[in-house]
């Protein structure tokens, strides 16, 4: 039997864990990026149909029929649960419960007004972006 056979597969000093490095490493990688997609703001596509907001997990279409009124609101109010959603660094998406609005969407950037506060037969939406604020403050609007 030549001496090599009864070598161990590893060298005395190992070098398994740099498999293991490697493999955090992705898994780190993975949920670093799926993290930061959800930090992106969502993308919201008016149509004569209704709206469609995009996101990575939580983005819906709406119906124009569903919807009941549409406002712009200077403040969020206060969330009271995450029923099924991502919230992180201030980024709020999917579903949540509002106080004195019930259950429904939010795509917003917390601390960051204006809000649009879409009413639907149930439910409603509420979407807001950093970028906003300025495009209607440009064109006159004033926020408290």
């Amino acid at each position: 039997m030549p001496a090599a056979a009864g070598r161990p597969l590893e060298p005395s000093g190992g070098v398994a864990w740099k498999g293991w490095v490697i493999a955090f490493a992705l898994v780190g990688a993975v949920f670093g990026g799926l993290f930061w997609s959800q930090l992106r703001p969502a993308r919201v596509a008016v149509t004569p149909g209704g709206f469609v907001v995009d996101t990575l997990f939580y983005g819906d279409s709406f119906s124009a029929a569903e919807i009941t009124a549409v406002s712009l609101e200077g403040r969020l109010p206060r969330v009271l649960l995450r029923t099924n959603g991502f919230a992180g660094a201030g980024t709020l998406r999917g579903h949540f419960r509002v106080e004195g609005l019930g259950d429904g969407r939010l795509y917003v950037e917390a601390g960051f007004a204006p809000y649009i506060l879409v009413r639907l037969r149930q439910g409603f939406v509420v979407i807001n972006y950093r970028e906003l604020r300025r495009e209607f403050e440009g064109r006159g609007f004033a926020f408290r």
